[in-house]
């Protein structure tokens, strides 16, 4: 198992400057709907900043995630993290042996950003886990 997944996760990210976030998880293909995008890349970069992880596997859940984030340079494709019950991340084929739990201010910013850009699913899913 490595070590240090967050480090990882913005080497991977280094050149990124786009995300494409869209409905589903990591691994649907069908009824894909793009929510909303980034193509600035100081706001993509203030994301990547934000997003740490905590390195122990988690295992996986059994759903698919949803929504996804797809990160871009131009127009090549770095790399799908799905986001799960707005806690976790699931890097499809990426470094992490299982899903990544966020740190709690990670997964707050996470959240609350998917919010103001209009994708309420992980706040609502992380605020039913806490009751």
């Amino acid at each position: 198992m490595k070590h240090g997944w967050t480090p990882l996760l913005r080497k991977a990210l280094d050149a990124a400057d786009r995300i494409c976030v869209r409905t589903g998880g990591a691994s649907d293909s069908k009824g894909i709907e793009t929510l909303f995008e980034v193509s600035d890349a100081t706001k993509v970069r203030a994301v990547v900043e934000q997003i740490r992880l905590v390195n122990w596997d988690v295992g996986n859940c059994g759903c698919g995630g949803n929504p996804t984030l797809e990160f871009y340079v131009g127009t090549v494709h770095l790399l799908t993290l799905s986001v799960h019950h707005g806690f976790r991340l699931r890097w499809r084929g990426g470094e992490w042996p299982g899903d990544a739990d966020l740190t709690k201010e990670s997964a707050d910013f996470l959240c609350d950003w998917l919010a103001r850009n209009g994708v309420h699913g992980p706040k609502k899913e992380r605020a039913e886990a806490r009751k």
